[in-house]
């Protein structure tokens, strides 16, 4: 499915360990409440949101610290990155397909839905796709 084709896609591209950790929990969350059925689920349309994270009690220990250092930036711009890095590693982490941008306020797609499609060529954030195909378009939208 979508979730094995994520990890996949993250052991070729040596994303990040907690990226890939995230997937690989996610992956055992949609085994566990019987494959694809998990993914149709409302709850991963729902975006995750800075909320979420800062009021959810059982936070993973790694995902804590990083919100912390994320907060605790002084430059707004390196801080909204830092954030939507921690949401997008969350985001995936529960199996989600969205989460809020903190510096927009929109909807941003994961890694998860994009990777059960071909590439749109639209640019998205978190295109899973190798550069090799990516394909090439003249939008300049960003999801």
């Amino acid at each position: 499915g979508a979730l094995a084709r994520a990890e996949a896609w993250a052991a070729d591209m040596g994303v990040a360990s907690s990226l890939a950790a995230a997937l690989h929990a996610a992956r055992a969350r949609e085994d566990a409440a019987g494959g694809a059925r998990a993914l149709r689920d409302e709850s991963v349309l729902r975006p995750l949101t800075y909320h979420d994270l800062a009021t959810d009690p059982h936070l993973d220990g790694d995902l804590l610290r990083a919100l912390d250092a994320a907060d605790g930036l002084d430059d707004e711009v390196e801080r909204c990155a830092a954030l939507a890095h921690v949401l997008h590693t969350a985001a995936v982490g529960r199996g989600r397909h969205l989460y809020l941008d903190p510096a927009t306020g929109y909807r941003v797609l994961t890694a998860l839905p994009l990777i059960a499609r071909p590439c749109c060529g639209k640019g998205c954030r978190h295109c899973p796709w190798p550069e090799e195909e990516r394909r090439a378009s003249s939008s300049q939208c960003r999801f």
